[in-house]
């Protein structure tokens, strides 16, 4: 509902859905969610942008996928017992942020940033720029039309592709944090600025 609900499963694996109803957002400030026992899955899927409310609580949930035809900004990072979060955005994440123990893979299919902080790993595939810190595990990110300033900073391995690169588009690994491991960088265009 659009109110505050709390929600607990069972012994099974279950399904959380927080879908928006007539184009208004029912996961809402307040809400409480306890996945039980099982595989649970939490999925919230809206037109509007999903930004994560005041006050929510998700517990024991192995999975969220959150996807939006807008922009999409959560803070999962006290979310416990997640080890998957999938964001499917069109224009762009704002900030997500996920704990070390929490694998976050993020498609984006129009402009605008993907910005994660945090995570056992971090996987991005998108049309423009990304900015990524704070991974514990390995960082893939992969851009169709790079225009703007890509950051990396943190992770084990690091991979990133960029094609359709203009002038704007740079690329910018280990600036604040090196990567422990190998960093491999590839690009269409020699306009990009590799460092």
């Amino acid at each position: 509902t659009t109110g505050a609900d709390s929600f607990t499963g069972n012994t099974g694996d279950d399904t959380f859905a927080g879908s928006e109803i007539g184009g208004v957002a029912v996961w809402s400030v307040g809400d409480a969610l306890d996945g039980g026992a099982g595989t649970d899955v939490f999925s919230v899927d809206q037109t509007a942008a999903i930004t994560g409310p005041v006050g929510v609580s998700v517990v024991g949930i192995e999975t969220a996928n959150l996807t939006s035809s807008s922009t999409i900004a959560v803070d999962a990072s006290g979310w416990t017992g997640l080890t998957a979060l999938n964001i499917t955005s069109v224009g762009g994440a704002g900030t997500v942020t996920a704990a070390a123990t929490t694998a976050v893979t993020a498609t984006n299919t129009g402009a605008n940033a993907v910005t994660l902080v945090g995570g056992l790993s971090q996987t991005v595939t998108t049309v423009d720029n990304v900015v990524l810190s704070g991974s514990v595990g390995a960082v893939s990110a992969t851009s169709s039309a790079l225009d703007a300033a890509t950051t990396v900073d943190g992770g084990t391995t690091v991979a990133v592709t960029a094609t359709g690169v203009t002038a704007n588009g740079t690329i910018t690994v280990g600036a604040t944090t090196a990567a422990s491991g190998a960093v491999t960088v590839s690009s269409t265009s020699s306009a990009v600025d590799t460092t």
